[in-house]
């Protein structure tokens, strides 16, 4: 994620707004048959608006929201087919992503 912030702050604290890009690649093994296995993968993109406060001890939260895309992809090892999460289980693409973050700035 990078962050724009709205705000003259000298600390990045206030408003912003950003992309939001995560990937993520695992791997699902049958117990019983070591050789057959399913690969996943998913990619989520969106545009978030957020809000940081950094307390005077240093504290950080974070927390923001957006909306985006996501896409989920799957294949089997034992065709070798692949096939897409969507088809499966009839959900949109689009997403609402929500988060925060709890940290110490220095």
């Amino acid at each position: 994620m990078y962050k724009f912030f709205l705000t003259n702050d000298k600390a990045p604290k206030g408003f912003y707004v950003g992309p939001y890009f995560s990937y993520a690649i695992g791997t699902f093994k049958n117990a019983n048959k070591s050789s057959d296995h399913v690969k996943a993968l998913k990619m989520n993109v969106a545009a978030i608006l957020g809000y940081q406060i950094i307390t005077k001890g240093g504290f950080a939260l974070d927390i923001f929201t957006g909306l985006g895309f996501k896409k989920l992809t799957y294949s089997d090892s034992t065709t070798g087919t692949s096939f897409d999460m969507s088809n499966l289980t009839g959900k949109n693409v689009a997403n609402v992503n929500f988060g925060f973050n709890f940290g110490y700035a220095f």
